[in-house]
């Protein structure tokens, strides 16, 4: 099951991703994924309704190197902001997130995001840039399995095309083995990075393609 987030009137709801309502969304009620309750109501899909999947209390690497605070997540299609007119590249690496659940089912879904950091001040501030991307609209409640992706970057008339696929993983021993260290309550995203980073400057532009859905987004300055 795709599981995403729309703005909804003056509020927010989840809402569900089914093949058989293509072009629409179920809506469903429930402020936590503990609590969803599907309803019967519909509502076309627009680009323009979608946030990030979730809101996350916290994120912790998967190997601890890295805790970053739910004011992190960024919507999908918001730009991401530079903070210094000074700075002149970025650094996005692919992440996979493992949304924490409860006792009865620990990990509760997985999705896609780019976590931003710098490599202009050479220090700890490099990693305090406090973006994580939601690279996807919806994350998925299923079984883990790694799916391909495909990243498209435009930097002043040129394109460079990334395919690539998910890392295999255990998203459970994963769960385990950070829930000895931290407590992890629902919603909290524990994230994996990949092996490889992609360098983005200001103006770039960026488009994201896989089975949870697509996007597209930009590198400029803040202000």
């Amino acid at each position: 099951m795709l599981v995403g987030r729309i703005k909804y009137r003056r509020d927010w709801k989840f809402v569900f991703r089914e093949e058989e309502d293509a072009g629409f969304l179920r809506i469903v009620d429930g402020s936590s994924v503990l609590h969803m309750r599907p309803t019967d109501r519909l509502i076309m899909y627009k680009r323009d309704f979608m946030l990030a999947p979730l809101k996350p209390g916290k994120i912790i690497s998967h190997d601890f190197r890295y805790i970053k605070p739910t004011t992190s997540t960024i919507n999908p299609y918001a730009p991401i902001l530079i903070p210094e007119k000074g700075i002149k590249e970025l650094i996005a690496t692919p992440s996979i997130y493992i949304v924490a659940g409860d006792e009865e089912k620990p990990v509760f879904a997985w999705g896609l995001a780019l976590n931003i950091t710098l490599r202009h001040y050479r220090d700890v501030r490099d990693f305090a840039m406090d973006t994580f991307y939601i690279m996807t609209e919806f994350m998925n409640t299923d079984p883990y399995e790694p799916i391909s992706y495909r990243i498209t970057i435009e930097e002043e008339g040129r394109f460079d095309i990334i395919d690539s696929r998910t890392l295999p993983l255990d998203p459970p021993a994963i769960h385990r083995r950070v829930g000895k260290y931290f407590l992890l309550y629902p919603q909290d995203f524990v994230s994996v990075d990949m092996d490889w980073s992609i360098v983005l400057h200001p103006g770039s532009r960026i488009l994201m393609e896989s089975p949870l859905g697509n996007l597209e987004t930009k590198v400029e300055f803040k202000g």
